[in-house]
């Protein structure tokens, strides 16, 4: 059997995938927020939980939305809690990686069967943001800003996504901030190009599997768009769907490319694309399996 390895599959540009269709998990009366940073000798930038659950606390109180803690909101009806878990990385020479997840669960007492007398399991929402980028700059910024739209866009699911969205104003930088801290300055806008339309000048060598993916059998087909400037350097790379687990890798391997620059009318411009990698444990297509939900 050939070694298991990260196979690399050309692909057109793909949309985001979006959530299935699910039940509303009801009016959201009342928030309790739970913020973890997991501590890393690897971070790219020092995030502060008590900012993140300041910026929460701040954009829920605008949109109607009181934040109080779990003691005093759980049991009660339309309350849910919101944990939130923002990560970043230095991954390689250069690179950092970004990475956001959120959960949202209700916190009412569970719905109990009248025949059976068991508890039906709490429904929730959860989503997750992954990407790499060129070096630090903005990216305090953007993960502040990314944990607002993420929360954002559960409580609109969670209301069965017929309401409309809360609105998330931009985030002002602190008076002495760093450049980790602003907002990354304005690019031009990258142009979408097919990637069959992409030269490459270094495709580097396919990665080794995750050993933690492979010890669990974990097989899948990560989309990542990358985003490369006028020399044909990716700058940044955001996982548009693919198992959770094989995202970083796929991050990763994205950022070691270099392509000839993306042209328009003769002139080298900024252009974005999507490559498909396909982890396969063993050789052929993928096994028909419904899709996981990330």
């Amino acid at each position: 059997m050939p070694h298991p390895a990260a196979i690399l599959c050309l692909a057109s540009a793909l949309g985001a995938q979006a959530p299935g269709p699910a039940a509303s998990l009801g009016p959201v009366r009342s928030v309790s927020l739970k913020v973890l940073i997991p501590d890393s000798n690897r971070a790219a930038v020092s995030l502060d939980p008590d900012q993140v659950q300041e910026d929460l606390t701040a954009f829920f109180t605008r949109n109607g939305l009181p934040v109080l803690p779990a003691s005093e909101v759980e049991g009660a009806e339309g309350a849910y809690s919101l944990e939130v878990s923002p990560i970043t990385l230095q991954y390689g020479e250069g690179t950092c990686l970004l990475s956001v997840s959120e959960r949202l669960l209700p916190l009412d007492s569970p719905k109990t069967g009248a025949k059976t007398g068991a508890k039906t399991p709490p429904r929730e929402w959860g989503t997750n943001y992954m990407a790499a980028q060129a070096g630090d700059q903005g990216l305090l910024f953007q993960t502040r800003q990314i944990v607002l739209s993420m929360a954002a866009h559960l409580i609109r699911l969670s209301r069965g996504g017929t309401t409309p969205p809360l609105t998330v104003q931009p985030l002002a930088a602190p008076a002495q901030a760093d450049a980790a801290q602003r907002p990354a300055p304005e690019r031009p806008r990258a142009q979408e190009v097919d990637f069959s339309r992409v030269k490459v000048k270094v495709r580097p060598p396919a990665p080794p599997y995750p050993a933690a993916s492979l010890s669990q059998g974990t097989e899948g087909t990560v989309i990542a768009q990358i985003t490369i400037d006028p020399d044909g350097r990716p700058r940044r790379a955001i996982a548009v769907s693919g198992p959770a687990e094989l995202k970083p890798t796929a991050l990763r391997y994205a950022m070691q490319w270099v392509f000839e620059p993306a042209r328009l009318d003769g002139e080298p411009q900024w252009a974005t694309f999507n490559l498909t990698l396909a982890f396969r444990l063993h050789p052929g297509p993928l096994p028909n399996q419904p899709p996981k939900r990330h």
